[in-house]
């Protein structure tokens, strides 16, 4: 599905406007942003022409203005919702972007040194950067033809190219990475006994030891837990998340799993924090999308 691109400055005047968008992702610093665009089908205005796996990702200043066009594919690869939207991956520094060739290989556009460097031909898509920014989260041997999302999760070295398997985030197992890229939370299977059926748990990216959180409890009603539905305080310390099906409530806990609180009500069983976890949207399947 494609769609029209509209970038606002703070005015209220548009400073960029584009067509046949099929990914959008700003930088971690805002200083930048990456679309991508596709070839449109004969008289469709929203639908990507068939067979056709080109497009064009462009680089832009977050005035508008556009510093670099590179060939590419665009097409959706099969990957997890948050990971497919022009296949983009900015670095934690916003000065590196991850981001699929017109070759279908996986490269990385350096900003500062204008450079492009292809990844090797076994990484399918970039899934996260971490480590500070040393490592690659990666998907390898993608088969785009699984009835379920099947790849195989690995860490890339970016200094010696060493690849290292973590198959607790296989398959499109939904994670979230802290803010240094030292860890991550994701979710696992509580032991025997436990109150809830699944946990909320971290992964650390050093040592790939995963410890569940005791006590505590994620959910959505289907096994996909949505991305926007947990998030990390602005200083790494702590993270906050939706826990739908389970308590219904909104749950935070330190970044080592300690001081586990259990917050407030949800609204609804879809909500989206705000970076700085003081507020949330949140979709009321009664009457409309309300931000309290």
């Amino acid at each position: 599905m494609l769609a029209d691109l509209t970038v606002m400055g703070a005015s209220g005047g548009p400073l960029l406007r584009a067509e046949s968008i099929a990914g959008f992702a700003w930088s971690p610093t805002g200083g930048h942003f990456a679309y991508s665009t596709a070839p449109k089908a004969a008289g469709q205005r929203n639908q990507v022409r068939p067979g056709d796996l080109s497009g064009t990702h462009y680089i832009a200043r977050s005035d508008g203005s556009i510093i670099k066009e590179i060939p590419g594919t665009a097409a959706r690869s099969g990957l997890p919702p948050d990971f497919e939207a022009g296949n983009f991956a900015w670095s934690p520094d916003g000065k590196r972007l991850a981001l699929v060739l017109a070759s279908g290989r996986t490269g990385i556009y350096d900003l500062t040194l204008g450079d492009l460097e292809a990844l090797p031909p076994e990484v399918d898509r970039v899934l996260a950067w971490v480590r500070g920014g040393r490592s690659l989260l990666v998907a390898t041997q993608h088969n785009p033809d699984c009835y379920v999302v099947c790849f195989q999760a690995q860490l890339l070295d970016l200094a010696d190219g060493r690849m290292e398997r973590v198959p607790i985030l296989d398959n499109g197992r939904t994670f979230w990475p802290a803010p240094d890229g030292a860890m991550a939370v994701t979710y696992t299977r509580a032991a025997e006994g436990a109150a809830f059926p699944i946990v909320v748990a971290l992964l650390d990216f050093t040592t790939l030891i995963l410890t569940p959180i005791p006590g505590s409890s994620v959910g959505y009603p289907s096994e996909y837990i949505p991305h926007e539905h947990l998030v990390f305080e602005p200083s790494g310390a702590g993270f906050v998340w939706a826990d739908v099906g389970w308590t219904n409530a909104f749950v935070r806990a330190n970044r080592d799993g300690s001081g586990l609180s259990r917050l407030s009500a949800l609204p609804s069983i879809r909500v989206a924090f705000s970076p700085d976890i003081q507020k949330y949207a949140f979709v009321d399947y009664g009457t409309a999308q309300g931000v309290p």
